[in-house]
């Protein structure tokens, strides 16, 4: 059993087929990438493995748990979670900080959420 197991996964955008049975697993400290063209569903593929967009068919399996309908929240207490990257500005919470599952849209509002994304990292970690 690996890891990461993804299993028959599809989803569609208003008739647009966004991923069509994809499957794959990645077992512990493995790496496994993804690669293909601009709309391939590389995007697509990783809001379903973290839980920011719902699957329209198969399964998602994290260390033997069917993962498919939790809430994103929840995976990444399991250690599950997606980080953007220049989503934190400083280096010392980059490296002790969690997950950041999305970035907002707009300068000043990415800087007041950077902040408090900061202020709870130092909380946390003194």
């Amino acid at each position: 059993m690996s890891l990461l197991e993804v299993e028959g996964v599809s989803k569609s955008f208003r008739g647009l087929r966004a991923l069509d049975d994809v499957s794959l697993g990645a077992d512990e400290d493995e790496f496994v990438g993804v690669i293909g063209p601009n709309g391939a569903g590389k995007t697509t593929l990783f809001g379903i493995v973290t839980g920011t967009v719902a699957p329209d068919g198969g399964r998602v399996v994290f260390e033997g748990h069917d993962i498919t309908r939790m809430k994103p929240e929840h995976r990444c207490r399991m250690g599950l979670a997606r980080k953007i990257r220049r989503a934190w500005r400083r280096a010392a919470c980059r490296r002790r900080g969690g997950a950041v599952l999305e970035q907002p849209r707009g300068r000043r509002r990415r800087r007041r959420m950077d902040r408090a994304r900061i202020a709870r990292c130092r909380a946390v970690w003194r």
